[in-house]
């Protein structure tokens, strides 16, 4: 904002009645002294909210505004928002979106990146929607101005003020108010960047913390059934061991060693997703074949726990995929599903197709009436170093960040539903069809 263009779009002042003159206020030495109190303050550790408004009452005094607001500009929607305001009335307050509709004076200061000037918002000129203008009217206003906030020649929004009276600025004024928008816009720019650096350092707080608990959790998840082994082992040395405690024994150190085995191949596919060093064998194959291979493969789990599955999926469905890693991945979601759901519970699996205007997909859907997912871990849930799973000592999440890099590499998307704790969770997959 090195340079301020202002737009008169109205009358010349000798058009004004005797009374109704242009006025502006002189910047006499306690002015002058007020501002340099406010830059002071500008440096102080105070939130940007309660700055900001600090600011706004500084441009409000300064200029003897009636009523004035900042706002923060989105670039994403290209909106303005309104983070502090004075004079405003709550009604008013509620309102003040309407006055950024239109050609109004906000709008113009973000297009043209310039400070504009309304003697009068009665001027045929100036463009307002009527219930904008009738929102003006019903509090007095009679002059306006919208003052781009600009930092590095980034738009970061804009400083609007309203007078009861027909105002104009001289050229002194114009400097100064030059230099407390530049103030507004470095200390917002400099307050954003502060608040994006602490997001991240709280953020790689929290991911370091999450992967000490991983490490904590895989070193106990891989320790257990290495104590199984181990324990059972010595006592298979014995010679007075029974027929049935030796088969008992040796089916625990075998289901102990495939649940390494498990951890560890899991472990090692997620590596290879991630640096991009695993194998896909793609051909055509049937969904609907591949989801009844993976649930007869878990079903004895299932059988465990009185776990019923019901699928409806009879319709063949062919899609171009590695049908060794999409059964991983079904059996990976069978898996957490069974794991999850209380005895005598019951998991449903459905599989139909839509279809969209450029593409034929698969959506499967693998839901149970488990302990469901609360809502803050379901945005992290495929996440490898998931805390809502390591926290509440449930595992660590493999088979869930696994399926979704294997599922990305198809091309697809998966994604997880719960309506709360107990109440059940769906996963979601879509795949791309022949």
């Amino acid at each position: 904002m090195d340079e301020y263009v202002v737009k008169k779009i109205t009358q010349t002042p000798g058009q004004f009645a005797a009374d109704e003159q242009p006025s502006s206020p002189s910047p006499d030495k306690d002015y002058l002294t007020y501002l340099h109190k406010i830059c002071l303050r500008l440096r102080d550790r105070h939130a940007l909210s309660s700055l900001l408004q600090t600011l706004i009452r500084a441009f409000v005094k300064f200029t003897q505004a009636d009523k004035g607001n900042i706002q923060l500009y989105d670039p994403l929607s290209h909106t303005l928002h309104t983070v502090s305001s004075h004079g405003f009335d709550k009604e008013m307050r509620q309102s003040l979106p309407l006055l950024n509709e239109g050609q109004s004076p906000c709008r113009r200061a973000v297009m043209e990146a310039k400070t504009i000037h309304v003697d009068s918002i009665n001027d045929p000129a100036f463009n307002y929607h009527g219930s904008a203008m009738a929102l003006l009217q019903k509090n007095g206003i009679c002059s306006m101005m919208a003052i781009p906030i600009i930092a590095y020649g980034r738009l970061l929004g804009v400083i609007a003020l309203y007078w009861k009276r027909h105002w104009y600025p001289d050229r002194e004024v114009l400097k100064i108010l030059d230099l407390l928008a530049h103030e507004t816009a470095n200390l917002i720019q400099h307050r954003q960047h502060e608040e994006i650096l602490q997001a991240q350092k709280i953020k790689a707080e929290e991911s370091s913390h999450a992967k000490d608990l991983f490490l904590a959790t895989l070193s106990h998840e891989l320790r257990s059934p290495l104590t199984a082994i181990l324990t059972w082992a010595q006592l298979l040395k014995s010679k007075h061991i029974s027929k049935e405690k030796l088969a008992i024994g040796l089916n625990a150190i075998e289901d102990s060693a495939m649940t390494q085995n498990t951890i560890i191949n899991d472990l090692m596919d997620i590596s290879g997703t991630i640096l991009g060093k695993i194998t896909m064998d793609m051909q055509p194959a049937d969904l609907n074949q591949l989801i009844h291979l993976s649930v007869d493969s878990m079903r004895a789990s299932a059988e465990k726990k009185s776990v019923s599955i019901r699928m409806s999926c009879s319709k063949p469905l062919i899609a171009s995929c590695d049908p060794t890693r999409i059964k991983q991945v079904f059996s990976n979601l069978l898996a957490n599903a069974i794991k999850f759901t209380p005895e005598g519970g019951e998991i449903t699996i459905q599989l139909q197709s839509h279809v969209q205007p450029n593409q034929r997909y698969a959506e499967i859907v693998v839901s149970d009436n488990g302990k469901g997912i609360k809502a803050e871990f379901l945005s992290s849930i495929f996440m490898l170093f998931n805390q809502g799973f390591i926290k509440q000592k449930e595992g660590f999440g493999l088979g869930l960040a696994l399926a979704n890099n294997l599922i990305k590499l198809h091309g697809g998307t998966i994604h997880a539903h719960s309506e709360g704790e107990n109440r059940g969770t769906s996963f979601i997959i879509h795949l791309p069809l022949l």
